[in-house]
């Protein structure tokens, strides 16, 4: 069976996955305050940055979760 490899440390990796899910709600609520303040374009821009940390929660934390079994 080949070794498993980490670039990163796993434990590294879930903190990370944990750091980039709260990033994710904390410019959700950024965005949140803009849309509410009719910044729309703004709104748009942060609630993007958003989703796209909330991708990388997912995609830390399946990877670590299968490389743990």
């Amino acid at each position: 069976m080949a070794k498993s490899y980490w670039i990163i440390p796993k434990d590294d990796v879930l903190d990370g996955s944990k750091l980039a899910l709260k990033n994710a709600d904390e410019l959700y609520l950024s965005a949140k305050i803009l849309y509410d303040n009719q910044r729309f374009v703004h709104a748009l821009s942060i609630a993007t940055l958003s989703l796209e940390e909330f991708g990388k929660h997912c995609i830390l934390k399946e990877h670590a979760m299968n490389n743990l079994k």
